[in-house]
């Protein structure tokens, strides 16, 4: 059977870096199918990703939630990312709050990837270490599928909310994006919403 974790009022505190060339951290990881339940729970200074999720039958279930303060990884500079919802994984956030993390807020990235999010605040989402690049509130890329409501993102880098590469799918009903700053890297954007060439927003 495929594990399944069920926490209330956990705390995750400075998680450490995977002792393996280029493998990140993380402060909670489901994969394989696994099911993570998460209410009142925060995971905090995780190094490299905060919450992870991936491959097909993957569930994160997250209410009143906080995942903040996610570092880019030590060794690499890359990532953390606050939410990050990968391949064929599935997420549902219910009044979480994603603050002071890198590169983005919400991550929702590859084919089948999922994410429900109502009662969302992203707030001060700063550029990974490595670049300056990113800083997104929402990152929805390679084919992802975010559909949010009810949403307030403050103080992002490039962009609020970005959809990125042909097949991203994201649909949001009553969101307020405000005081989005430029990208550290380049001083370029500083949009509300960013959409390429066949990705969609509505």
């Amino acid at each position: 059977d495929a594990a399944h974790l069920k926490a209330r009022e956990l705390l995750i505190d400075e998680s450490l870096p995977i002792p393996l060339p280029d493998a990140g951290g993380f402060g909670v990881a489901a994969l394989h199918g696994a099911t993570a339940d998460l209410v009142s729970a925060r995971v905090t200074a995780s190094n490299g990703t905060g919450i992870f999720v991936f491959d097909a039958g993957t569930q994160l279930r997250a209410t009143a939630t906080i995942v903040d303060s996610t570092r880019s990884d030590t060794k690499s500079g890359i990532g953390g990312v606050g939410v990050v919802v990968g391949t064929s994984a599935r997420a549902d956030l219910q009044g979480v709050r994603l603050w002071r993390n890198h590169a983005m807020g919400l991550g929702v990235e590859g084919f089948g990837a999922n994410a429900h999010a109502n009662g969302l605040l992203i707030d001060d989402t700063m550029a990974q270490a490595s670049d300056g690049n990113g800083g997104w509130g929402i990152g929805v890329i390679s084919t992802g599928h975010a559909e949010v409501s009810d949403v307030r993102i403050v103080a992002a880098r490039a962009a609020g909310v970005s959809v990125a590469h042909a097949g991203s799918v994201f649909v949001g009903h009553r969101i307020l994006v405000e005081g989005t700053l430029p990208e550290e890297l380049s001083g370029d954007n500083g949009e509300g919403l960013h959409v390429q060439v066949g990705a969609r927003a509505e």
